[in-house]
């Protein structure tokens, strides 16, 4: 059931390709954002809803769908999504060179300019399966991101220190994390060690914090070393959740690989993913009390978002309640106890040739790209704890599982 609705979310996209017209002059390669029910389009017109620009990553979601199944449609598109990615969402030069532009209705529309979304990990996949130079260019090109960001906070912000040093404002992820890509990148494709300490420093010094991976989340960002200096925690935040959704879990998944054989810094930052999967999924009242009230507002929303990172921290834990209710949050995203048609599409009229054309009314490809991400994680690591049949899934919907979980 849950390999059905991961094809037939990759079908649909597949087909609105062609049906909706997507690939134009600069628009070939990328997906729209949010589907409208109403007017039977996607959202072409409405500000932050057109088109994706690696918005939740759909470019990991598309190539760890090719690497399961080989399949050559899907490799296509991805390609083509990681030529536009690659290109037309990022600057390659100026002010802002290494940055990319948030999603809009027009590619370059939107005032926010963001590591996340030119980061290297967006296109790793592509450049290793093929070895094509030019995003391997990109790839470099993207390092100078943090200097570009510093540029603009300074110019906006006026951030600096008492003591001369100009730092840049980072939150934890994604921007943090996209930095982490590209280093980690470079330094896989150089062996330059600078990148790979810059890494590293950042580990010790998260793993210093309060809260670990839970703390902050902003930062303020020494580049050139890679230091992150802990301001306190910020209750007033909403981005817990970019931590996880933009790539996040993917690059630090990525990087425990790489860190394993440094000595400390792998048991590290295994120890770091592990007790912030089980954090993120506490109950409000059990993080402020686990954090002695410092952690007691922030939201950390969309549990489904952090459900691969849950069921890491499950397996290694060995944690049954935890891996459940990761389960369970994953599967309230798209199922309810009376609908389990999931990524089904349905018909709502016919085109001038009288064939006949089909919807999916809630669809958005932030949702189908988070959900089949995490579905696809949460199985490698806890296979045994998703319902065997489909009375056990409407079982477990029916259950209410808000308070269940109680892991500090």
């Amino acid at each position: 059931e849950l390999e059905r609705q991961l094809g037939s979310a990759v079908d649909f996209y597949l087909s609105e390709v062609e049906a909706r017209k997507w690939y134009g002059l600069f628009d070939y390669g990328d997906v729209m954002h949010k589907y409208d029910p109403v007017r039977h389009v996607w959202r072409y017109d409405m500000g932050g809803y057109a088109w994706q620009n690696t918005e939740l990553v759909p470019t990991y979601w598309l190539w760890t769908v090719f690497l399961r199944t080989g399949d050559e449609r899907v490799f296509r598109m991805a390609e083509a999504m990681t030529r536009h990615c690659s290109e037309v969402d990022m600057y390659h030069f100026g002010p802002m060179k290494g940055l990319g532009t948030r999603h809009n209705v027009r590619h370059w529309g939107c005032p926010c300019k963001e590591p996340r979304i030119s980061m290297a990990g967006h296109h790793r996949f592509y450049y290793y399966l093929t070895g094509d130079y030019r995003v391997g260019d990109v790839m470099r090109d993207s390092l100078a991101a943090p200097y570009s960001m510093q540029n603009l906070q300074s110019a906006i912000f006026g951030v600096s220190k008492e003591d001369g040093r100009t730092c840049l404002s980072v939150r934890s992820g994604p921007d943090w994390t996209s930095f982490v890509s590209n280093w980690m990148t470079e330094y896989e494709r150089t062996g330059d060690k600078t990148n790979l300490d810059k890494i590293l420093t950042g580990i010790a010094d998260i793993a210093q914090m309060p809260y670990g991976l839970a703390s902050g989340p902003e930062y303020l960002l020494h580049e050139d070393t890679g230091h992150l200096e802990y301001t306190g925690e910020h209750e007033d935040s909403i981005n817990m959740h970019l931590q996880v959704c933009q790539g996040g879990t993917e690059i630090w998944l990525e990087l425990l690989l790489m860190l394993q054989n440094i000595p400390g810094y792998g048991e590290m930052f295994r120890e770091l993913l592990s007790e912030y999967g089980s954090f993120y999924m506490l109950p409000p009242e059990e993080k402020a009390r686990v954090t002695e009230g410092q952690i007691r507002e922030r939201p950390f929303s969309f549990r489904y978002f952090a459900s691969a990172l849950a069921a890491y921290s499950a397996y290694w834990q060995l944690d049954d309640a935890l891996a459940g209710f990761a389960v369970q949050k994953l599967l309230q995203a798209i199922y309810t106890a009376d609908n389990t048609e999931g990524f089904d599409a349905v018909p709502y009229g016919k085109n001038a040739a009288g064939a006949e054309m089909l919807e999916i009314p809630w669809i958005s490809t932030n949702f189908t790209s988070q959900w089949s991400l995490n579905t696809i994680v949460a199985r490698e690591f806890i296979p045994d704890s998703f319902p065997k049949t489909m009375e056990e899934l409407k079982t477990l919907l029916a259950r209410e599982g808000t308070d269940r979980f109680h892991n500090a």
